[in-house]
């Protein structure tokens, strides 16, 4: 059975099965928030094996609920890059900054309007990524690159899910050239593994790039362990099923919870 299908089937079997749970190690985003004043760190390791060698990421996601339907997160990444048949390269990747805006649901700024059994949470995540990082191969982007995503999630009483459609652009901000169109989706669930501090889940997530004709499409499974209420720990493991079939990543990370400060 092809991993989409099985991937289906599995969201079938578990309709019938209420709480969206976010943990890091998944691509797809999610419709929880932080808190209005919690600070949340997120730090990452990740080792890639590709057929043209390998590479180790280290991202740092600082997250801020700003309010009760708007959450902040900033990412700074930390590359070393091992190919086959060229010298290693090793500094900054770019800043990735984020906002994510709650519309429906729990805290949604249409809690009240929105509010029956079959609606589903609705999120709205603005993005922007700016090239800083060291000017070298695969650490740099050519320009700015805006996006925008709208995840929706669906809270039952073993599982949750979560997907995404997002879009994203590259191009000079003063000639408006070299524009590019990429366009994000993702499908998530997740649920608790015999305990409620153990939660496993999978996913399904691509690209569609008008500037070529590549649509990777990429499978991630992983697990977190919630060890207190602030403090949880995250595994997982991708690879790739199209135009991406040699990628491997082995994902490691945890997650700091403070806070909330000045909620008050």
């Amino acid at each position: 059975m092809r991993p989409l299908q099985l991937l289906l089937l599995v969201l079938l079997c578990l309709l019938n099965a209420n709480t969206v749970f976010a943990f890091r190690p998944f691509v797809t985003t999610d419709t929880v928030l932080s808190q209005k004043g919690e600070l949340i760190l997120e730090p990452g390791y990740e080792f890639s094996v590709e057929s043209s060698g390998e590479g180790q990421i280290m991202p740092l996601s600082v997250i801020y609920g700003l309010t009760s339907w708007i959450e902040t997160e900033i990412e700074f990444v930390l590359i070393y890059l091992n190919p086959d048949f060229e010298s290693s390269e090793f500094g900054f990747g770019d800043i990735l900054l984020r906002a994510k805006f709650k519309l429906t649901g729990e805290n949604g700024i249409f809690e009240d309007s929105f509010n029956n059994t079959y609606m589903p949470e609705i999120i709205i995540q603005s993005s922007f990524l700016i090239p800083v990082g060291v000017e070298r191969r695969g650490f740099r982007a050519d320009n700015f690159e805006p996006g925008i995503l709208v995840g929706l999630g669906k809270h039952f009483s073993f599982t949750s899910i979560n997907a995404n459609v997002g879009y994203f652009s590259t191009n000079d901000p003063v000639t408006d050239e070299t524009f590019q169109n990429r366009f994000f989706y993702g499908l998530q669930i997740d649920f608790p593994l015999f305990r409620d501090d153990l939660l496993i889940g999978t996913e399904i997530t691509g690209d569609l790039a008008t500037s070529n004709n590549e649509k990777p499409i990429f499978t991630r499974s992983g697990f977190v362990y919630e060890i207190t209420e602030h403090i949880a720990l995250d595994a997982g493991f991708e690879f790739g099923l199209r135009d991406a079939e040699s990628a491997k990543t082995v994902i490691v990370g945890a997650t700091l919870a403070f806070g909330p400060f000045g909620s008050d």
